[in-house]
């Protein structure tokens, strides 16, 4: 008995009886998916018609017994750089902030420190004003 006779089977291989996540044997289901429909194309693009249910089986059925396996190792690759990239964009997204946040904690020092500067010197010259005046 083949592997695999139809998409149902693969759906069922890498989904419903994997132990993996549902995420991971979904995109792994795409994969094969995909090649199924690139098959279809070139076969239409040779044949001058699309292939009929009995041709796609046979498809399914002459996929080598790794195929699976094989969707897995892609799906596996690419939900990898899809995290790789959300991390990256986070950490920039972080950084930015800190940076930011740092930024706008200084201009607002700097800024309490001039008016603070300046009544200091208002209130030693007044002090100082009234001593004399004593």
């Amino acid at each position: 008995m083949p592997l695999i006779s139809n998409s149902n089977d693969v759906y069922r291989r890498l989904i419903e009886e994997a132990h993996e996540s549902w995420l991971y044997g979904l995109f792994a289901y795409a994969v094969v998916e995909e090649q199924r429909i690139e098959w279809m194309e070139h076969y239409e693009n040779n044949n001058g018609h699309p292939p009929d249910s009995g041709e796609i089986q046979h498809w399914y059925e002459q996929q080598p017994e790794n195929v699976l396996l094989g969707a897995k190792g892609k799906a596996e690759n690419a939900l990898q750089g899809y995290a790789d990239e959300v991390l990256e964009e986070l950490e920039r997204s972080i950084r930015r902030e800190v940076s930011e946040g740092v930024i706008i904690s200084e201009i607002r020092l700097a800024t309490k420190f001039w008016p603070q500067f300046g009544i200091n010197v208002a209130a030693g010259f007044a002090s100082a004003l009234l001593l004399a005046a004593f």
